[in-house]
């Protein structure tokens, strides 16, 4: 099992009167995990 620690930082912004989230993730420093989460973004991004 590893023991190390990593760190996530998620930042979410809201558009008053509008219909857009933006989002800032960074600390993702596996390659895996920014695939999984770049699918994520798109997956909601394709939302109508």
């Amino acid at each position: 099992m590893d023991s190390s620690l990593h760190s996530l930082n998620i930042r979410l912004a809201d558009n008053p009167g509008g219909n857009e989230i933006s989002v800032t993730l960074t600390g993702a420093t596996s390659a895996d995990l920014r695939l999984r989460i770049d699918t994520l973004m798109d997956a909601f991004a394709a939302r109508p």
